[in-house]
């Protein structure tokens, strides 16, 4: 079933983060990814300088006019354009994979999610989930150390101990493990209903 977002007259912003007018809750759309302009009948889109771009049609775009019957596709999500009044239809994806519960190496410390058996160094303190250095992004500002984001959620990842884990990511840890565990019992003993993630 396609979701209806009625564009408003001016700016809407679209994106992952909270601030957008139009939020989508995918990892491959950036925290703010495009925006539609919708003025005097006219509608443009307009790239954020996203990290996997915004494509008009199958082609990138920096910034192009949007119209009736064009497609276009932010990370993994398209979006189409009808008629007056006009409104962007998002096609829904797929629920993500929730992921294996976070292991642990023989020594107790967490295992990176994406890489079973490779020992975490950086630990996301909003989703609670464990990688190594080479499953985060990256990110410089002049005259700041760098600073590492989670791939799944955006949020700010900090470095866990080779040796333990310090005691803020063991709480961390052990809240993933229960998360995981809520989760794989959800699923085996009942199937979400359609009603209920729809409110």
């Amino acid at each position: 079933m396609l979701q209806n977002y009625d564009l408003k007259p001016g700016v809407n912003r679209f994106g992952r983060a909270q601030a957008n007018d139009c939020r989508l809750e995918d990892a491959s759309v950036s925290g703010y990814h495009c925006e539609i302009v919708f003025e005097n009948g006219t509608v443009l889109v307009r790239d954020l300088n996203s990290t996997n771009g915004t494509y008009l049609d199958g082609k990138l775009t920096k910034e192009s006019v949007f119209l009736t019957g064009q497609t276009v596709k932010i990370g993994l999500i398209e979006m189409g354009l009808d008629g007056p009044p006009a409104h962007v239809a998002v096609q829904p994806l797929p629920l993500p994979d929730q992921g294996p519960v976070p292991t642990l190496m023989t020594d107790g410390t967490p295992c990176c999610l994406n890489h079973p058996g490779v020992r975490a160094s950086l630990a996301c303190e909003q989703c609670a989930q464990f990688y190594c250095e080479s499953c985060v992004r990256h990110l410089r500002v002049v005259g700041k150390p760098r600073r590492a984001f989670c791939p799944a959620c955006s949020g700010i990842c900090s470095p866990c101990s080779p040796l333990k884990a310090p005691s803020g990511l063991q709480n961390i840890l052990v809240k993933a493990i229960v998360t995981g565990l809520k989760r794989t019992f959800q699923i085996f003993t009942r199937p979400p209903r359609s009603s209920a993630r729809r409110k």
